[in-house]
């Protein structure tokens, strides 16, 4: 082979020169050719300077086998211009014949370069590399990798539309989790921004609910217990309202009424409200027995007499001297407030509780509780008056002390019906019965437990209430002023016979 200065042009590029067989066909269009020839097109469309010479060489390439034909020897001085160049691997392909490539060169040598558009640099063929000599089927699945993530493929539009669809699906995924996600951390918040609050409207749909504060609950448990019962919408709102409130909230234990799908403002304002508070009020009056104080509780608790009894059935249980035989004298009278649920036991050892408060509190020794509730017991059921408690207490402690008789009608009502000042059967007959009572015969309030520890300096031995209007009572030393006293309550009794019914 001669020494051909274009060779020695593509060899020093260095992309040697790839042998065909003669009498092959026509070589196939290799990927990077089609590039290149697509580039010299784009070139020729807009002006570039060497495109009509690289067309003519292209055309020769498919004629005839760059093998078969002899290279043509060309002087160096006259190379073609470095704008005009051809790849290496096409000037092999490029004459048909010697004298054909001389007047190709020659023509290529002597003709002036097309000067380039201004403010555009001409477009230059890029060299070619040693890609040509790569088997494209061993190219082709690497591209076809990399086609179906970037959405480019050399088959066509299809897979660059098939490509960016899954980049569309993918994204589209991704959008709608994060979105999941932020909804579910900051939904409420979100919705406030744009005035969508996360709360219900109103006082509630009208189904009543009882809610109960538990000691040592904060506003974030309550508001949780609210939303799972269905009384809020949302939690965390209820714990906002409680913020936004200029002054903080006090919450009391309790169990309050309120309503299903209620506002968090709604729900806040019933719960700080003591008029919302669902409680079983009972006031017991002083002077009560145990019967009529269980009847009491059962109407207004709820708690039937059956239960009260059951469970007062051991009076040491609840903390009452030995002899007591029942919680008579110990249920304290005052008014109680029950929660819903409260059962019997409570409600006696609440009560019987309240006795030994009082007792404490008028100070008496543990010693003359049971001596001291049974005087008190008596003096509550015979005194009008307060202010004459103590002077009631003092006859009777005077009676005992020179061993008369009580004589209290009240004593023989409490065992029987059948009044009998003689009934000597009858254990509370104090009639017929020195001392006081085996028990008490009433629930007396603190102050007849004051004026029975202590009683007032005199020397009465009698008395009788001479007008049940005004209380007035009437006390005397001897039995003669004692008779005087009950005519002129047996005189008022004339004039209100209302009395004798």
């Amino acid at each position: 082979m001669t020494n051909d200065p274009l060779n020695m042009d593509a060899s020093s590029a260095g992309q040697p020169e790839r042998p065909q067989h003669e009498g092959a066909a026509a070589p196939v269009e290799s990927r990077r050719e089609r590039r290149l020839r697509e580039q010299r097109e784009l070139a020729e469309r807009m002006g570039a300077p060497g495109t009509s010479e690289t067309a003519n060489a292209t055309d020769a390439e498919t004629a005839v086998p760059a093998a078969s034909v002899p290279a043509a020897s060309v002087p160096a001085s006259e190379s073609v211009p470095a704008s005009e160049s051809v790849p290496a691997s096409e000037s092999a392909q490029s004459a048909t014949t010697p004298a054909a490539q001389d007047r190709s060169v020659a023509a290529a040598a002597t003709e002036p370069a097309a000067p380039a558009p201004v403010g555009r640099a001409p477009v230059r063929e890029q060299p070619a590399t040693l890609l040509d000599d790569v088997d494209d089927s061993a190219v082709e699945p690497v591209d076809d990798l990399f086609a179906g993530l970037t959405g480019e493929s050399d088959h066509g539009g299809e897979r660059k539309r098939r490509g960016g669809c899954l980049w569309g699906i993918v994204a589209l995924i991704l959008v709608i989790s994060f979105a999941a996600v932020a909804w579910g951390l900051f939904g409420d918040r979100i919705q406030g921004l744009f005035g969508g609050k996360n709360d219900f409207s109103g006082t509630g749909n009208g189904t009543e609910v009882e809610f109960t504060i538990i000691e040592g609950d904060t506003g974030t448990s309550i508001g949780e217990r609210l939303q799972e019962q269905g009384i809020v919408k949302s939690s965390e709102v209820f714990v906002e309202e409680i913020l936004s409130r200029a002054e903080e909230p006090q919450f009391h234990p309790g169990t309050y009424a309120l309503q299903e799908e209620m506002s968090a403002a709604s729900a806040l304002d019933r719960l700080i409200d003591p008029d919302a508070r669902v409680q079983s009020s009972v006031t017991i009056p002083e002077g009560l027995t145990n019967e009529e104080t269980y009847a009491l509780l059962e109407e207004h608790v709820g708690i039937p007499v059956a239960d009260l009894e059951a469970a007062a059935a051991n009076p040491q249980e609840f903390g009452l001297p030995a002899e007591a035989k029942s919680v008579e004298g110990f249920l304290f009278p005052a008014t109680y407030t029950f929660e819903p649920g409260t059962d019997a036991k409570a409600v006696i050892t609440t009560m019987t509780e309240r006795t030994f408060q009082a007792l404490n509190e008028v100070g008496v020794p543990e010693d003359k509780v049971w001596d001291v509730i049974r005087m008190a017991s008596l003096i509550e059921k015979e005194v009008f008056d307060e202010e004459d408690r103590y002077k009631v207490s003092r006859v009777f402690y005077n009676r005992i002390d020179v061993g008369m008789p009580l004589q209290s009608d009240a004593t023989i009502n409490y065992w029987t019906d059948d009044f009998d000042l003689t009934d000597a059967s009858n254990p509370y007959n104090t009639y017929v019965h020195t001392g006081l009572m085996p028990g008490p015969i009433s629930n007396p309030s603190q102050q007849s437990i004051d004026a029975a520890l202590k009683p007032a300096d005199g020397p009465w031995l009698y008395f009788v209430t001479v007008n049940f209007d005004t209380g007035e009572t009437v006390f005397s030393e001897t039995y003669e002023e004692h008779e005087k006293a009950v005519a002129q309550w047996q005189a008022w009794m004339d004039e209100h016979p209302e009395y004798k019914e």
